[in-house]
């Protein structure tokens, strides 16, 4: 998978929506493929932090419900991070600002999840 075919998914996320402030495509175990970070931002980081958030996340929700965790959404007082399940070994990382909808930005990021899969 090369970081070239993924990058203009994560462009056009960006376009469609003024309220996503960043984005990773992460490999499950962490390595991020493309992003569009803030300048802070460090993508090895974040994908670290965000491949613990989702073992996390699936570990719970195999232990609570039985099943496979699709996505998980966290709620700050600045915005939203979203992690998405895009293919068994990529994952969409996007957070988006507090005054975003909701709906509106997991439609564009259902999209991506998409196009994403058909490219993968």
């Amino acid at each position: 998978m090369n970081a070239s075919t993924f990058q203009p998914i994560l462009e056009e996320l960006h376009h469609n929506s003024t309220d996503v402030i960043a984005s990773t495509l992460i490999a499950v175990d962490g390595i991020p493929l493309c992003s569009i970070l803030p300048r802070n931002a460090d993508a090895d980081r974040v994908g670290g932090m965000s491949a613990a958030m989702l073992s996390l996340g699936q570990r719970t929700t195999k232990e609570l419900l039985s099943s496979q965790m699709k996505q998980l959404i966290v709620e700050s007082q600045d915005g939203f991070i979203l992690l998405v399940q895009a293919t068994d070994d990529l994952v969409l990382v996007t957070t988006a600002r507090k005054e975003a909808k909701l709906g509106m930005i997991m439609l564009h990021v259902r999209q991506a999840v998409a196009q994403i899969r058909q490219v993968a």
